[in-house]
């Protein structure tokens, strides 16, 4: 072999070893005129002259018709290279100003919501309002046990026996004076249980007026302060441009696409053996990806 020939070879392989390691290019190339465009199309000439490996099963899973979608995407990736740098710059003044935005509206968000917090503060924890509400509480405890002291169950039991005995007696006209104290003293003691009774609904009624008024007067603060949402912080870079231009293509998310597109690229050089039932389309598919693929490096379009 000739020293140019020799060189030339030497050139190829190395080419060669770039394609398969290098992950991405840098977006500052995109379409460069002079050497980065030869250089690309050296690139493409030197993949195309890989030949396929055979394989039984790819290297990871995807369907056909993923990668048909994929293929779709690459292409769109490849037809948005030339304006994806501008796009992507544009994008991101567009978060940097929306940004600026946010902070301007947290920090009235945070003026607003002190206010606020205040207000409520002060009424919440009036301390006249706090003082009344605590004897209620206290009073209603109060009558509460001595209405549970009044209330012997056994003794009330009994007592109902003897009011229901001197009420036959009185009915059939027997009845003596100790039947008719009975009844009356059962009579003063109903009415002694409702009267605590009645003060435990009182007080009750009381602290429920306080406590709506004080929610009345919360009114006046006005509704809570709703907090603004933070834009994205996700910075916009030309890849990232193309990558959701491909999967929009792709009819994808974002993240799937990126995942097929990987799968794709590891499988590019490969085809399945006739052992795989689905391997001719899949062949083809795969065929028309390397192709798109070395399109794509000759653009010098990120992989």
């Amino acid at each position: 072999m000739s020293a140019p020939a020799a060189r030339a070879a030497s050139i190829t392989a190395i080419l060669l070893v770039a394609t398969a390691t290098v992950g991405q290019a840098q977006v500052g190339g995109l379409l460069k005129k002079g050497k980065d465009a030869a250089a690309g199309k050296a690139v493409e000439s030197a993949a195309a002259q890989v030949p396929p490996k055979t394989v039984d099963v790819l290297p990871c899973a995807v369907t056909y018709d993923q990668l048909d979608a994929l293929e779709r995407g690459l292409k769109a990736e490849l037809d948005a290279a030339p304006s994806a740098k501008k796009q992507a710059e544009d994008r991101q003044k567009s978060i940097e100003s929306e940004q600026k935005a946010y902070e301007k509206a947290m920090t009235d968000y945070n003026k607003k919501s002190e206010a606020w917090e205040a207000c409520r503060d002060r009424i919440e924890n009036d301390p006249a309002t706090e003082k009344k509400l605590a004897e209620l509480e206290a009073k209603s405890e109060a009558d509460r046990a001595k209405a549970e002291a009044s209330m012997d169950e056994e003794a009330l039991e009994a007592q109902a026996k003897r009011v229901q005995a001197a009420a036959e007696r009185v009915a059939n006209g027997t009845a003596t004076a100790a039947d008719r104290q009975t009844m009356a003293d059962f009579q003063a003691q109903m009415a002694k249980m409702q009267q605590a009774n009645n003060e435990i609904m009182a007080t009750s009624a009381e602290a429920g007026a306080l406590t709506e008024a004080q929610r009345e007067r919360l009114k006046k603060c006005g509704e809570k302060p709703v907090q603004p949402t933070s834009p994205s912080s996700l910075g916009w870079s030309p890849e990232r441009v193309l990558l959701e231009t491909g999967a929009k293509a792709a009819g994808m998310d974002p993240e799937t696409y990126k995942v097929v597109r990987d799968c794709a690229i590891k499988s590019a050089n490969l085809r399945l053996s006739s052992k795989n039932p689905d391997a001719d389309r899949t062949n083809a598919k795969l065929n028309e990806i390397q192709q798109t693929l070395n399109s794509m490096r000759s653009a010098n379009v990120p992989i």
